[in-house]
């Protein structure tokens, strides 16, 4: 995702046939993500998204939620449709 602005808080980009995440480093501004009805297996690139209030990943193949643990600005996060057969929020501060 080249080309968006550094000051960009909120990206919706659901239903884009998306694969896989590149590098979200340039976006750390970033507060409401929407990656729904895409078809993506793993979002440990999410990361370094610190400001990341809202996720939504509704409708992927997501299977683990390696990566989230340290995003400790979430309040909400969906997931409904996915792979997930075992989740650990233990690690979690959210």
């Amino acid at each position: 995702m080249t080309g968006i602005p550094k000051t960009l808080r909120t990206l919706l980009v659901a239903s884009n046939r998306l694969t896989s995440l590149t590098s979200f480093q340039h976006l750390v501004n970033i507060e409401r993500l929407d990656l729904s009805d895409n078809q993506l297996d793993s979002v440990h690139q999410l990361a370094c998204l610190r400001h990341l209030r809202e996720l939504k990943l509704d409708g992927n193949q997501v299977d683990s939620l390696d990566g989230l643990a340290g995003l400790d600005s979430l309040v909400k996060l969906s997931l409904k449709g996915n792979a997930l057969v075992k989740v650990d929020l233990a690690r979690t501060s959210w």
